[in-house]
């Protein structure tokens, strides 16, 4: 037969007794808790670590191209004000270029033009892609104190290599044009000035023939008189003067736009590309995206059935061992007497049975 656990109990009185079970051991009860249930954890952790899997499975290659550049040559390094476009005092030729192409990468007219140049304009127009992964595909970094890495990421390996180049050759321009703005911006004065000054001439020539339409056929000129030809010697002189104004005018326009040209080949010529980019060959290595997926869920997981498991021992009032048993009961337990088995013996047949203890 089998002994019964007993204890030995110092009794409080009635008032001291508790009304609830009393929590305060909760860190050991969480402690027992994880090691009775611990398979039940790694059925929550594992749904979390198969969607790791799954998501890691889904990684896809990558080609990244990459092109060199020498930001000490950068027409904007000497320039600490051009035009909103400057390098700070405290940034090293590289770290100011960089921080320029990334700048101007935030900017949506030069993403459009990015994605023109690199031939993505119809994917953008119709949403299959958007410009803010263009950004993230595509930067700029320094390499050192004068050596500048524009790289970009993609898919495939051609769209890769487009990307870079779309972005060197986006910002090649757009350095030509702040050092050619002056220019630029001459010219756009000088083509509104000769316009207005083709109009003055076709206003004065058409004014002498309508003159000379109200004069009628003449055989000679010395048909007129004199203050006829006073007044058609005025238009002509008009019409020559316009003449000579629109003439100065084209020829402004014409050194305005040689001007123009010189500051575009020069930015070209200081932005001295070392390694043009050239289309990878092979996909970069995304084991560690992989693991990064997966450890990823996997951590989720485990947040998710340590959360559980807290609920679990929170909600819990069962007794398991007898300290609880003397919080509930207001007693303090002084010992604790195990369950014995006793064993029966054997009685063979015939055997007399085993005589009885006196009571």
């Amino acid at each position: 037969m089998g002994a019964n656990v007993g204890t030995v109990e110092d009794r409080r009185p009635d008032s001291d007794q508790p009304k609830s079970v009393v929590t305060t051991d909760f860190p050991a009860r969480l402690v027992d808790n994880f090691f009775r249930r611990w398979f039940w954890m790694l059925i929550v952790i594992a749904p979390f670590a198969a969607l790791g899997v799954l998501s890691a499975m889904k990684v896809q290659d990558e080609f990244v191209a990459r092109g060199s550049l020498s930001a000490s040559a950068n027409p904007l390094v000497d320039q600490l004000q051009v035009r909103g476009a400057n390098i700070n005092v405290f940034e090293t030729p590289a770290e100011g270029t960089a921080r320029l192409f990334n700048e101007q990468l935030r900017t949506n007219s030069f993403v459009d033009e990015v994605a023109r140049r690199a031939g993505l304009d119809d994917e953008l127009a119709v949403g299959t892609i958007n410009r803010d992964t263009i950004r993230a595909r595509v930067g700029a970094s320094e390499a050192g104190d004068n050596i500048l890495i524009v790289s970009s990421s993609w898919g495939d390996p051609e769209t890769s290599s487009l990307l870079v180049n779309a972005t060197i050759s986006g910002y090649l321009d757009y350095v030509a044009g702040i050092l050619a703005r002056d220019s630029d911006d001459a010219l756009d004065f000088l083509a509104t000035l000769a316009d207005e000054s083709r109009v003055a001439v076709i206003a004065a020539e058409t004014e002498l023939a309508d003159y000379l339409d109200t004069l009628g056929p003449r055989v000679t000129t010395s048909s007129f008189t004199t203050v006829e030809q006073f007044t058609i010697e005025r238009l002509s002189a008009v019409i020559d003067r316009e003449l000579n104004d629109l003439n100065e005018v084209e020829n402004q326009i014409n050194d305005a736009e040689i001007a123009g040209a010189q500051a575009r080949t020069e930015a070209f010529r200081l932005l001295r590309i070392i390694d043009a980019p050239a289309q990878p060959e092979v996909p970069e290595p995304n084991l560690v995206s992989k693991l990064v997926n997966i450890v990823m869920f996997t951590l989720i997981g485990c947040l998710v059935a340590l959360g559980v498991l807290v609920l679990a021992t929170a909600l819990d009032r069962t007794i398991q061992s007898a300290a609880q048993l003397g919080v509930v009961a207001g007693t303090s337990v002084i010992v604790a007497l195990p369950t014995v088995q006793v064993r029966r013996r054997k009685t063979t047949p015939g055997a007399s049975p085993p005589p009885k203890r006196a009571a």
